[in-house]
């Protein structure tokens, strides 16, 4: 591509239409505009040879000092431990920061930096493995008492405030590992009110604004998924609650509960099919079809739980049956994974029935006519769903 535009130029240079120096502007610019965008392409690959080759190098590099360093921990003098260690992390991370000026410099200059923004990463990778190995290695010098779940809050908090000020991904990865691990093992990480959680919640932060400052899209789900992790203690408390409460509700109120949940998903779905435009917007964002069939679901399954022990049994079956009949016939040819979904349904049901009903009441010769004939209207049933379902999809396709 590159190649054809400088030759169109040139012909233009030829023909008069632009003078020598507009051709050379322009050619200049061609080339740094390929070169950027090779270089762009080359860090959106997700996976090379290259990197993974580079990135155990680095890893066994790291892991050969610090063997090293514990062979001959004894003999080391404890002034040359701790300088040598230190060198070892300030030398890592300020490799990685004039590795970036370099290449935004040759950048610049229209030169490619191929790679730059990857091998910045493995020596950040080496500083903050230095620091956490380094840590490890001073305190079991001077004997410094502690738990690893302690010590993983300074490695989380020295790769947090490393990481920002380096905007590294794989360091500020590391700091959200080690944060997770410490915060998950402190006193009371179902508090959202205690010390703990505010410095938990400040390293994710710390993450998300490195996240956002790199615009990296990887890095931000991580802070995310470790939010999610530090809320999992609150929120499994919260659960258990619930679940206490519920066990002393009387039998009327849970039954209502579910039938109510249920109605309110039929309506749901029935007026996205039918009356999109008299369903408020906040509803018809928050509880789009998907989200009213899940509901739908558990209400029928919590029915199941309720009346598992009782004859009646029978009635969230026959629920269960008729939802996904409805699911079906209101969505199934709009929403393939509803579809398959209300099938799954709609042959469990069946296939309970069977198992706690018929089957107690029959010999194995008659459930085996029954159920074969079953299986014949269920098969008939599905086909001429699939059949409508395909004429609407044609019928849609025709008028468009």
């Amino acid at each position: 591509m590159r190649n054809r535009i400088e030759r169109q130029i040139n012909d233009w240079l030829k023909r008069g239409v632009v003078d020598e120096a507009t051709a050379d502007v322009l050619i200049a610019d061609v080339r740094q505009s390929a070169s950027v965008s090779d270089d762009q392409q080359t860090q959106k690959q997700g996976f090379s040879f290259f990197k993974v080759l580079v990135g155990f190098a680095a890893l066994s590099f790291v892991a050969g000092i610090l063997l090293f360093i514990a062979a001959n921990w004894d003999a080391i003098p404890r002034l040359a431990k701790v300088a040598g260690i230190a060198a070892l992390i300030v030398g890592g991370f300020l490799s990685g920061s004039l590795l970036r000026t370099t290449a935004y410099a040759r950048q610049a200059a229209g030169g490619s930096v191929r790679y730059a923004a990857f091998l910045e990463e493995v020596l950040y990778t080496i500083g903050g493995s230095a620091y956490v190995g380094g840590v490890a290695l001073v305190g079991q010098m001077y004997h410094l008492p502690g738990s690893l779940d302690k010590a993983m809050f300074g490695f989380a908090v020295g790769l947090t405030v490393s990481g920002a000020l380096v905007r590294s991904r794989m360091v500020i990865l590391g700091a959200l590992v080690c944060a997770v691990w410490w915060y998950l093992g402190s006193n009371s990480p179902a508090n959202l009110f205690s010390v703990n959680f505010v410095l938990f919640a400040g390293m994710a932060a710390a993450g998300m604004f490195t996240a956002q400052l790199r615009q990296d899209r990887l890095l931000r789900r991580a802070c995310f998924l470790a939010l999610l992790l530090g809320f999992g203690p609150f929120v499994f408390t919260v659960l258990d609650a619930v679940f206490d409460a519920y066990r002393e509700l009387p039998l009327f109120v849970k039954l209502l509960l579910w039938h109510a949940l249920l109605l309110a998903s039929v309506a749901m779905m029935w007026l996205h099919r039918y009356r999109s435009e008299s369903v408020p917007v906040f509803a018809m964002r928050f509880l789009g079809v998907g989200r009213s069939f899940v509901l739908g679901l558990v209400a029928v399954m919590m029915l199941h739980f309720v009346w598992s022990e009782s004859l009646l049994l029978i009635v969230p079956i026959g629920y269960g049956v008729v939802f996904s009949v409805f699911s079906l016939v209101v969505h199934g040819a709009n929403h393939r994974l509803l579809r398959y979904a209300a099938y799954m349904v709609f042959v469990v049901e069946i296939a309970i029935l069977f198992g706690d009903t018929i089957i107690g009441l029959l010999n194995s010769s008659v459930v085996l006519i029954v159920l074969s004939a079953v299986l014949a209207a269920l098969a008939y049933f599905f086909y001429r769903i699939e059949r409508r379902f395909n004429s609407e999809t044609q019928v849609e396709g025709n008028d468009v």
